[in-house]
């Protein structure tokens, strides 16, 4: 209809209204696209939102996840040392207490930050939706798996004394002395399943393999910087969130 207006103008050489007609699509247009990209702003926005909303959980998650296993390591730590103090020191009635500290000393707990929603982001190409630079930059840092690889370290010293600890004082020990659930673990105090003369056996058999001790020094060592890095994840984590929260007026 609006091209035989335009058509009948022309042909009655009534320029006014061609220009009129002209200028009614030109606005209309404009205004068409405008809306459209206002459309798009907000959706391209709300879209952000989600994404930093996901984040934000996915951050909250960790520190939960780190503060869990803060306190493994120090359990670990706790045993670790005691057993390097009694082999130091060259103890020969150990006993029980001392079996489960050799084998505890041993366990792990790996941790790598959840990035599920950041990498979703980077395989979207859609990174870009964090407008905020500084934000950009700490989340690529946060999630640089390289620099938490301390915090994935499964020790030598984890694999020789599982070998030599004798297979049902493992059963024992895992159903017994020690509180595992998804989210969380504890190792516990457990009463001896073998006579004194037995663990005193196993406690020998330790100490008679040349490697056990110094890997498990060096394993304390680590375990004492993983404590330090999973400190500065925490902080970092914390840090991110109230950064996000400014940036998003939450």
């Amino acid at each position: 209809m609006l091209l035989r207006q335009v058509m009948k103008h022309v042909a009655d050489q009534n320029w006014v209204a061609v220009a009129l007609d002209f200028a009614i699509v030109v606005i209309g247009v404009f205004v068409g696209i405008q809306v459209s990209n206002w459309n798009a702003a907000r959706l391209s926005e709300q879209r952000a939102e989600d994404f930093m909303h996901r984040i934000h959980e996915d951050i909250s998650d960790d520190i939960t996840g780190i503060e869990s296993r803060l306190a493994f390591m120090e359990q670990i730590i706790v045993f670790g040392e005691d057993a390097i103090a009694y082999a130091e020191a060259d103890g020969t009635d150990g006993g029980w207490p001392m079996v489960v500290a050799f084998y505890q000393a041993s366990q792990i707990w790996p941790f790598q930050p959840n990035a599920t929603t950041y990498e979703e982001l980077l395989g979207a190409g859609e990174i870009g939706l964090i407008r905020n630079d500084m934000i950009r930059e700490e989340l690529a840092d946060y999630y640089n798996v390289s620099r938490a690889e301390v915090l994935t370290l499964d020790p030598d010293y984890r694999k020789t004394i599982r070998e030599i600890t004798p297979y049902p004082v493992q059963r024992y020990v895992w159903a017994n002395c020690h509180d595992h659930g998804v989210m969380d673990q504890r190792l516990i105090d457990c009463a001896s399943p073998v006579s004194d003369d037995e663990a005193d056996a196993i406690l020998a058999s330790f100490k008679a393999n040349p490697e056990a001790l110094d890997q498990l020094r060096f394993w304390m060592t680590i375990a004492r910087m993983s404590q330090d890095f999973l400190e500065l994840k925490r902080t970092a984590a914390m840090n991110l969130q109230t950064e996000i929260e400014a940036d998003q007026h939450w």
